[in-house]
């Protein structure tokens, strides 16, 4: 299983690994060791159910705060890496970096305004 801080989530992962220019009998190795590597785990419901009534917090909610701290995490290290690409002189990282880092920045207000709404809705019924 693999863990989301909190919780256990389902995960089916099947790394294929091919490279673009590979003969026939790389692909076929490359395809065993795909196949070798498969990682398939079930999680029982009933407990994913359990942690959230132990959190309090609606699965959707859970996932909604999770993104946004992920999309907040990941603009803040953009900089370092904008940082680094400058120091190395090497512009199309630093392009690359600022496109990954508004991205977050698009993402974690789109995340803050589905959860300001869910909260006004959640007063109004509260109300």
């Amino acid at each position: 299983m693999s863990r989301v801080p909190g919780r256990e989530v389902p995960m089916t992962l099947t790394l294929a690994v091919r490279p673009l220019h590979a003969s026939p009998e790389e692909v076929t190795m490359g395809q065993k060791a795909a196949t070798e590597r498969q990682v398939e785990e079930t999680v029982d419901e009933a407990e994913m159910e359990s942690e959230a009534e132990e959190t309090g917090t609606a699965d959707e909610h859970y996932n909604l705060v999770s993104v946004l701290y992920h999309a907040l995490q990941g603009a803040e290290a953009c900089g370092t890496y904008i940082e680094d690409a400058e120091e190395a002189g090497d512009q199309e990282l630093v392009d690359f970096f600022e496109e990954v880092q508004e991205e977050n920045r698009v993402r974690a207000e789109r995340a803050k305004e589905l959860m300001m709404k869910r909260l006004t809705e959640a007063e109004r019924q509260a109300a």
